[in-house]
């Protein structure tokens, strides 16, 4: 158990930095995400203490995707394979209801759907190499 939750700790790390590298790429193609992100009307501060929230969540994500990786079939542990689950059953849920409950570019909630992808693709690679 611990050696679960030490690399889905690991997961939540890399994938927080792949969430800034992929935000950051789609700030350079839509230069509008990072005033909109700015927007404190719409976002919270990044002093504000609730923001301590946006560090736990790839911390208790990558837990959690750590603990299904191991209940999967063989097949479905492939790191793509890993991928498209996570990405059908929890982005592209999240999707919909975000496009239908807030005020944002289309663009943008899409870009949290593909941050989502490479995330499970991240850490379906790093639990392929270490959780045999």
């Amino acid at each position: 158990m611990k050696k679960l939750i030490g690399i889905g700790i690991l997961a939540g790390v890399l994938m927080a930095l792949a969430g800034f590298a992929v935000n950051y790429v789609f700030e350079l193609i839509y230069p509008s995400f990072k005033a909109i992100y700015s927007n404190t009307d719409i976002f919270i501060g990044w002093d504000d203490p609730r923001m301590n929230f946006f560090w736990l969540y790839p911390i208790t994500l990558g837990i959690a995707l750590a603990w299904l990786y191991g209940m999967l079939p063989k097949k479905a542990k492939e790191p793509f394979a890993f991928a498209g689950i996570y990405f059908f059953v929890g982005a592209l849920p999240a999707f919909f209801i975000n496009v239908g409950s807030f005020n944002l570019p289309v663009m943008m909630i899409a870009s949290w759907s593909i941050m989502s992808y490479v995330n499970g693709l991240i850490a379906g690679l790093l639990f392929k190499k270490m959780l045999k």
